[in-house]
């Protein structure tokens, strides 16, 4: 990381599951709190929905007013998908929530330049499509979303599930975003039943290869098993550091 980008800043809001039980005074709350932390960037990795948009449309209201320096940038996941994917995705577009969409953005911060790119999510065919992609779907492409970025510059991936980090690893990212695990939900079973089936990545921060990989536990949960039972829910703060403050004994 540049000197120029130390303590660059990235909030992430994952698996916000607006539903019929996180209602849109959750989200409000959820919004207030990302935005008292003045992120430089502003991230949601997949799941910020279950249900329709006639059904949570003014539940999800609250998110136009999510607004960074560098921008809010979002990724579908697979709830998203199982909820009208296509519609919600040119609904977050026409708030201001760029979804990436297998591509990637370059950002110029105090003459540097740093890139976000995202990726769809398998569900894109799967469940209630019966094999049958989405209209306007888009799936997991982990090398059309890093085309043409400039490697050495820092990039950045969005991929609601943490499964794709060994091949952003080998593509050359330095840091993923993810959720879908819910951080386990409960303890044991966030071990032997969620880990299994997420490589081992659960939540919190990860090496994987040369890249980082950071697995948020999610600020909601799924309305069909709402429990948490020693795993708090958050709002993600990430502060990117240099190599030479890590050196000198940053955090």
């Amino acid at each position: 990381l540049p000197p120029e980008l130390d303590k660059f800043t990235i909030a992430a809001i994952a698996d916000l599951h607006a539903s019929s039980i996180y209602r849109r005074d959750f989200v409000e709350k959820v919004v207030e709190r990302t935005l008292a932390a003045k992120p430089d960037m502003i991230v949601l990795p997949g799941d910020m929905v279950d249900g329709r948009i006639d059904e949570r449309e003014n539940d999800v209201e609250p998110l136009k007013k999510l607004q960074a320096p560098c921008g809010v940038f979002a990724v579908l996941g697979n709830h998203d998908y199982y909820s009208g994917g296509s519609d919600w995705l040119n609904y977050y577009q026409d708030t201001g929530i760029k979804v990436l969409r297998n591509e990637n953005c370059r950002i110029d911060v105090n003459g540097k330049s740093l890139y976000v790119a995202g990726i769809g999510d398998r569900a894109f065919y799967q469940k209630r499509f019966h094999g049958n992609p989405e209209v306007g779907a888009f799936p997991p492409e982990p090398e059309q979303a890093v085309k043409g970025v400039e490697l050495s510059s820092p990039v950045i991936v969005l991929a609601h599930r943490p499964e794709t980090a060994v091949e952003f690893s080998r593509l050359g990212a330095d840091l993923q975003i993810s959720g879908h695990t819910h951080g386990g939900q409960m303890r044991l079973f966030d071990r032997f039943v969620v880990a299994p089936h997420n490589n081992g990545w659960v939540r919190g921060l990860y090496e994987v290869g040369k890249m980082k990989l950071y697995v948020s536990p999610g600020a909601g949960l799924w309305n069909g098993f709402p429990i948490r039972i020693g795993v708090p829910s958050e709002i993600t703060l990430l502060v990117l550091r240099s190599v030479e403050a890590v050196k000198a004994g940053a955090k």
